[in-house]
């Protein structure tokens, strides 16, 4: 009898050892996960800690905000007895003109193109740079901009064209100090003065005059939707040389405005049949 309740007493001592031996694993399943969760949190603390002291190493070589460097020249303008122009002369081909000058619909066709949230955020557009941020990591470094209407400002003025992480950081930063000293109104005004329009050209209204004839002022909506369309590749879409180009430009556009509620769609649908050439100058300046 002894023997037989040993026996017993044995398997069930057995099968507790087998039940452990079980459980084993998966406390080392358990261990494991616990190990990859503090791996990849440390690694995110080093990252982030590295990325902010690079950031604050770029923005320490960053060039100062000062009032003079934001200076822009107009060119001199030489007239004849009649007061009709003669000749402009300048380093860049430029007429200055005031944001309040510069007529809403030119306006909104920037706006719709360039920086659709620009009188909301503080310089820099989170949710276009997040949008950046993953088509560099899928397409490469530099591959598409997230650049607003300020940082394009501070890249004009203060910085060089080049894609680099130490030129962007440092475009962001210049551009969170702009907003903070400037108003909308005279970063945009900035903007449409500085901006490269093609060949010798510089500023929406030196554009609206040579490729118009006209005073800035007096745009149509075509001719607004062309003029923004313009910075992105200036010579690419110079409408007296590549009409076909310009036109589908124009037309992006055009689309623009429309989404984002600035046209209504039969206003639309009319300014995207006007003939590209049917309101540019007849003289090239």
């Amino acid at each position: 009898m002894a023997d037989k309740y040993q026996t017993r007493e044995e398997r069930r001592k057995a099968i507790q050892q087998q039940s452990k031996s079980k459980k084993a694993p998966k406390k080392a399943k358990g261990s494991l996960f616990k190990k990859v969760i503090l791996v990849v949190f440390i690694l995110g603390l080093i990252g982030f800690t590295t990325g902010v002291g690079l950031f604050a190493y770029y923005v320490s070589k960053a060039p100062s905000l000062d009032e003079e460097s934001l200076n822009i020249i107009s060119s001199t303008t030489f007239l004849d007895m009649e007061g009709q122009e003669i000749q402009r002369w300048g380093a860049e081909n430029r007429i200055y003109v005031e944001y309040n000058e510069i007529p809403q619909v030119m306006i909104d066709a920037i706006i719709a193109t360039e920086d659709a949230r620009f009188f909301e955020h503080n310089g820099i557009d989170p949710i276009r740079l997040g949008g950046a941020v993953i088509a560099n990591f899928t397409d490469g470094f530099g591959s598409q901009g997230a650049s607003t209407i300020t940082q394009q400002v501070v890249k004009n003025f203060f910085l060089s064209s080049d894609k680099t992480l130490e030129r962007k950081a440092q475009e962001a930063w210049i551009s969170i100090q702009l907003e903070q000293k400037y108003s909308k109104e005279q970063i945009f005004e900035m903007y449409a003065n500085k901006i490269y329009m093609g060949g010798s050209i510089y500023g929406l209204g030196t554009a609206a005059e040579y490729y118009y004839g006209k005073d800035i002022s007096e745009l149509e909506l075509h001719e607004a939707a062309q003029l923004a369309g313009m910075p992105q590749s200036p010579n690419n879409y110079e409408p007296f040389k590549n009409p076909e180009k310009a036109m589908d430009r124009r037309n992006i556009v055009l689309s623009l405005m429309k989404e984002q509620g600035m046209v209504t769609e039969e206003t639309f649908n009319q300014a995207k049949e006007i003939p590209i050439d049917e309101t540019l100058s007849k003289i090239q300046r």
